[in-house]
């Protein structure tokens, strides 16, 4: 029997010429397969690309090349195009000639395509995008749906299915929409658990980092809150967690790197400006009064920007609670709270405005927000709002 595999669905149909099975699958594993990147590919494409050609090799048991389009005159296997109009010319010359709809208004920012073409004769498949998060989008769902590739696979266990007869190259051309929602952030709290498998605990060592990240490009989440490895409080000043690792301190350079890999593989990175972190830990009654201590918010919020990898991120938050520890913030020193964060915005936008103009900034409110914003809390209008309905969503 041989086994066809369309779009994550097996179907059997019994081969009657037993000597017409064994070409048909030579026909397919005989012939190189290459990935062919853009010129300008960027390092997220070439990531993606590593990915792609380890999704492929573990479904097919066989060596995938990645090649560059200047190599592309020389190759005579079956090719697969990946990129977009901007890095790869080739992609660019088939949308404009209209063998492929493609284009940066089409199917728009983070929407992508799947197209099977030939070119002289050559077969060819194309997994594109409008821009670059449009191409991982096509790629990754490729990598699902055509080689039933589990996108927690590193998590779940499942390993690629072995499928050397199939064609990988027999799919339907298609529009991969882009995510219906723009900022779609995996919040890194709470992750006692993660943090703790390997040794040095209360940190993500490099490798579960690194899978959790390329786990959720597949899944389109394009951003990252990182929280607890930036140090929360917990970790240094309770007692459980120092048993768990005395003398707890932190990386900068490895927190570098983490930011780093999350933004190569196209992520955005999220920081909240809270004052906990053993980065730069203020005193519980430093963050308990704004009035008397503003100086020293600011001071810390400028030393994260100047002196450490927080300044790469491209989202800012802020939480209208304790800046410390997460609770309510009640005032040592007489303040009404909706004015101390009418105020904290604005303070903190400033500084925003000055070292990181291009970034995105975010209030996250939940518990008391609400309560908080129908007194008269808001800040200015170029935050955007982020709403939940407890202190859990």
């Amino acid at each position: 029997m041989l086994a066809f595999r369309l779009t994550g669905v097996t179907f059997v149909r019994i081969a009657f010429a037993v000597g017409m099975l064994f070409a048909f699958q030579a026909c397919i594993s005989d012939k190189e397969i290459c990935i062919v990147l853009g010129e300008h590919a960027g390092k997220t494409e070439q990531l993606t690309a590593s990915h792609l050609k380890a999704d492929l090799e573990g479904v097919l048991g066989r060596t995938v090349q990645i090649r560059s389009e200047k190599e592309l005159g020389s190759i005579s296997g079956q090719i697969l195009l990946m990129g977009t109009p901007a890095s790869h010319s080739s992609i660019a010359k088939l949308a404009a000639e209209k063998v492929l709809n493609l284009s940066k208004d089409f199917p728009g920012s983070r929407g992508g395509i799947w197209a099977g073409i030939r070119q002289q004769g050559q077969r060819m498949a194309v997994l594109a995008g409008s821009d670059v998060q449009g191409m991982q989008y096509a790629v990754y769902q490729y990598c699902r749906e055509i080689l039933g590739v589990d996108p927690f696979a590193y998590w779940s266990g499942k390993s690629v299915e072995l499928f050397p007869g199939l064609d990988v190259f027999d799919f339907p051309d298609r529009v991969i929409e882009a995510p219906e929602i723009p900022i779609l952030c995996y919040f890194e709290n709470d992750v006692d658990e993660l943090a703790n498998i390997k040794s040095p605990k209360l940190e993500y060592d490099w490798q579960n980092y690194t899978e959790m990240i390329n786990s959720l490009v597949r899944l389109k989440y394009n951003a990252i809150q990182l929280f607890d490895m930036l140090g929360r409080p917990e970790f240094f000043l309770r007692p459980e967690y120092q048993l768990i690792r005395p003398g707890y301190d932190i990386r900068l350079s490895y927190i570098d790197s983490l930011i780093t890999y999350a933004q190569d593989m196209g992520m955005m990175v999220q920081i909240d400006m809270a004052l906990g972190y053993k980065i730069r830990p203020m005193a519980q009654e430093k963050a308990d009064c704004w009035k008397r201590n503003k100086q020293d918010w600011i001071d810390t919020w400028i030393y994260y920007l100047e002196d450490t990898p927080l300044g790469k991120a491209d989202i800012f938050s802020l939480r209208p609670r304790n800046q410390v520890w997460d609770w309510e913030y009640k005032s040592s020193c007489g303040e009404e709270k909706i004015e101390v964060f009418n105020e904290v915005c604005v303070e903190l936008g400033a500084v925003l405005d000055r070292y990181k103009p291009e970034a995105t900034k975010v209030l996250i409110c939940y518990h008391d927000g609400m309560e908080m914003f129908n007194q008269g809390f808001g800040p200015p209008d170029d935050w955007i709002i982020a709403w939940s309905d407890d202190g859990y969503a």
